[in-house]
């Protein structure tokens, strides 16, 4: 048998991030084994790209696979910012090989829109058959934490039901699935 040699090339990124919010604005990414001063936690000593700026961020992401990032400023009360806002999405690390023998793959990331905060502890709709379910309120509810964030809009790829092509497999056709939710 022969001997087959090959090269594994690891290749260093550059990420920039455009920050378009009043806010200083940070990049968390999960998976990576990368330094901690582009990992995207501040607390860790990555900086934040400052409001209406932009940073630039070197790394080798390692190891390869499905991995994800979103944002890390913190949105406290404040449902218009933070990952309420959508920042988030899909990074894949290509390897040497694929070794998932799959004939198609596709990322799904789910996202709840307008949300609101209620003081149910989880969604009951479905176990109670009275109807009409609650209606979103008016006016947002700023009380103090320890309320549960909702909301009754939610789309896949920021498409709502019905919206776009429809996945199609043919019979015997192996899928890899990433689901992300926000």
């Amino acid at each position: 048998m022969a001997k087959t040699d090959f090269t594994l090339q690891i290749v260093p990124v550059t990420v920039s991030v455009v920050n378009d919010a009043d806010v200083p604005e940070i990049v968390h990414y999960h998976g990576l084994l990368i330094p901690t001063d582009v990992d995207g936690a501040e607390e860790e000593g990555t900086p934040a790209g400052p409001p209406h700026g932009s940073r630039r961020y070197r790394f080798t992401p390692t190891p390869a696979g499905a991995r994800w990032y979103h944002t890390h400023t913190m949105s406290m009360d404040d449902l218009h910012r933070g990952t309420y806002t959508g920042m988030f999405g899909f990074l894949t690390v290509e390897g040497a090989n694929n070794p998932g023998r799959y004939d198609q793959e596709h990322c799904l990331a789910l996202r709840d829109w307008e949300p609101y905060f209620t003081h149910q502890a989880m969604d009951s709709d479905d176990l109670d058959a009275i109807w009409p379910q609650p209606e979103r309120p008016e006016a947002m509810d700023t009380r103090p934490a320890g309320l549960e964030g909702a909301a009754d809009i939610f789309s896949v790829n920021g498409k709502a039901l019905g919206a776009g092509e429809p996945i199609r497999v043919k019979p015997g056709e192996r899928v890899m699935f990433h689901f992300l939710k926000d």
